[in-house]
């Protein structure tokens, strides 16, 4: 489907004519707002609302739940050791294995200023941002340059080599020696890591620390290399290293804007509609459920809006209330109450998710008990929680570009003079030590309009996507009572048709408030700049 001319011009009208703004992640500087921030929201909201009114002139399509819904865990095959793999693929996974040992290195043994050892610039700006970015544009490539699998690979074959020629013993392969994953975890390992990853980065700022940043290397890759001896690193990375199925999902937002606008829109008769619901059947079967797959989508989202919150001055109101509800345990340093705040957010959005999507679960209920009619339609507030979770991965890629944009092109320029210097011993390997980042190169009004239309425009694709979710839930309802009419003639089709649009309300409501908070952190360090202390704490 595509977004009308008129949408699209309104789109564009209604963000170039906003202020010129920087978020959390900007250069500390003061804007004032040549227009209240309200009009701004009022705007934001309008487009959002707008996108959710053109949904019922979109066309249903007659496809499973499960195919529009984001691949729930790579596929394992990419995570096998391929013998067949090419030379290239070969010589990146060692160059990514050779960069990480570089990277540990630095930050165990150079120096502990973090404006001049590598590591730090290095992980949060280059790799972490950077990869993010690159995967939303060029679909997930991060199982091919992985340097803890690489690692492991490696390893692997050089001990099968050995095996095979001195012992003579045929190598069983990773597969028959690999115990088998409990279905009973799911992905909570995987999710677990990305939460401990985000407060790491915010709560407890060992981006500041190079030496402590090392050990994490060490902790981490010592969990990776266990966890792969054990469960081997097809099922370990496709379920418990968060930072592969993180690039994997991202990746995947490409493949669905690619996929999920290409359909024309278009007004559906019910003769149309019928047809479609009668090739429903044929359609692939649900994906497995489980609440550890919703669990880490919303961890993805709350990585994100945690970092604008926690450099807003709502968290210092926070920090005053944990500390009278719990004066033995607040900490100078704030490192208890941000943890609280982390998982506390993090388990608030899973809350309100899961609540949208049993509002939605009442809807359903409402029009068979409303209709009076018996149809064996089962549904559960996890099915609904685990179809609309493709409505939300794009929105956690729409903030991530919006508060990380102005920094990956600003300070990712130091890691330019950095590559010359990497352990901050006062070397030149390259020529470019004395190299200094560009601050002009993104200035205040690129940031703002990179901010804006990425919140928005992510907000746009999650309401029609949760609108794709929906028109097929409503199809296999029309399907329901087609084959109801099928035994019992004397039944009318209509009487158990919903509309998509009221299935997609809940979750449009959902998406407006997001819309209003998203741009309020956004705007926050606009009209309240970050003090120095926080701004020397960044990289």
């Amino acid at each position: 489907m595509r977004l009308p001319k008129a949408l699209l011009a309104c789109l564009w009208v209604l963000l170039v004519a906003s202020p010129h703004l920087v978020f959390a992640h900007g250069f500390g500087e003061r804007y004032d707002l040549p227009v209240p921030m309200r009009w701004i929201t009022v705007a934001a909201c309008t487009v959002v609302l707008i996108s959710f009114l053109w949904t019922p002139f979109l066309q249903p399509q007659a496809s499973k739940v499960s195919s529009f819904t984001f691949n729930l865990s790579p596929k394992d095959a990419r995570f096998q050791h391929a013998p067949q793999a090419s030379a290239l693929e070969r010589l990146l996974l060692t160059a990514s294995s050779a960069l990480l040992a570089l990277t540990w290195g630095c930050a165990s043994f150079g120096s502990q200023d973090a404006l001049m050892n590598f590591s730090p610039t290095f992980i949060w700006i280059v790799w972490w941002l950077g990869m993010s970015f690159g995967c939303m544009i060029f679909g997930n490539f991060w199982y091919k340059v992985d340097p803890w699998r690489g690692m492991f690979l490696g390893v692997q074959h050089i001990k099968e080599a050995i095996s095979s020629k001195l012992l003579k013993t045929k190598p069983k392969g990773a597969s028959a020696r690999s115990i088998a994953w409990p279905p009973s975890w799911g992905l909570w390992p995987a999710a677990l890591t990305l939460i401990i990853w985000c407060g790491l980065e915010i709560v407890y700022p060992i981006a500041a620390m190079p030496e402590r940043l090392g050990l994490f290397i060490a902790l981490y890759s010592a969990y990776m290399w266990l966890g792969m001896s054990l469960f081997g690193p097809a099922q370990w990375s496709a379920r418990a290293d968060g930072f592969a199925l993180y690039f994997e999902w991202i990746g995947q937002t490409r493949d669905m804007l690619i996929q999920g606008f290409m359909t024309k829109p278009m007004k559906a008769s019910r003769h149309d509609a019928l047809e479609r619901a009668e090739a429903f059947c044929d359609a692939p079967s649900e994906p497995q459920l489980h609440m550890s797959i919703v669990a880490f989508g919303i961890a993805m989202f709350t990585s994100v809006l945690f970092d604008g919150l926690h450099a807003g001055q709502a968290w210092g109101g926070f920090e005053q209330l944990i500390s009278r509800l719990a004066p033995k345990h607040a900490d100078v340093n704030g490192y208890l109450t941000g943890w609280i705040g982390l998982i506390g957010l993090w388990l608030g959005l899973l809350m309100m998710y899961l609540l949208t999507c049993y509002l939605t679960k009442q809807l359903f209920l409402w029009v068979e008990q409303f209709k009076h009619q018996q149809i064996d339609f089962k549904i559960s507030t996890l099915d609904l929680a685990h179809s609309f979770l493709s409505s939300l991965i794009p929105i956690a890629a729409a903030y991530m570009v919006a508060h990380n944009f102005s920094a990956f092109f600003i300070q990712g320029q130091n890691i330019i003079a950095l590559a010359s210097d990497p352990f901050g011993f006062h070397w030149d390997l390259w020529g470019t030590a004395h190299f200094y980042p560009d601050i002009s190169l993104i200035d205040a009004k690129v940031t703002w309009y990179v901010a804006s239309i990425s919140i928005v425009l992510g907000h746009v694709v999650s309401v029609f996507m949760a609108h794709k979710v929906a028109s097929s839930y409503s199809l296999e309802l029309h399907q329901l009572s087609f084959n109801a009419m099928l035994e019992d003639p004397t039944l009318q089709l209509e009487v158990t048709t919903i509309k998509p649009w009221i299935l997609n309300l809940p979750m449009t409501l959902v998406m407006i408030v997001l819309t209003c908070l998203s741009l309020s952190i956004i705007a926050e360090p606009l009209t309240n700049p970050p003090s120095a202390e926080w701004v020397t704490k960044a990289i």
